[in-house]
């Protein structure tokens, strides 16, 4: 009995290691380029997030010279040419 579980085992023994050794690769790359995708979408969203706080610190600055400028406020909007 022994001899035949040897027998068996010694051939499935090494396909079973080298299909555990390929699924342990293959798990391994698809958490990798999740992992990747997630850092990257926090980056852009960083970068997204950034650039919006510049946008509105110039619309704040723009603002902020419009009133400085001495006009009123009806003169500042006879002076508007719609631009953004």
């Amino acid at each position: 009995m022994s001899d035949l579980v040897n027998m068996l085992w010694g051939p499935l023994g090494g396909v079973l290691a080298a299909v555990l050794a390929v699924l342990g690769v293959w798990i391994n790359t698809a958490l990798g380029r999740r992992q990747a995708r997630r850092e990257g979408a926090a980056e852009q969203r960083a970068k997204d997030d950034k650039e919006t706080i510049e946008r509105v610190k110039r619309g704040q600055a723009s603002v902020q010279r419009g009133r400085d400028s001495g006009d009123s406020p009806d003169e500042r909007l006879r002076r508007n040419d719609g631009r953004w």
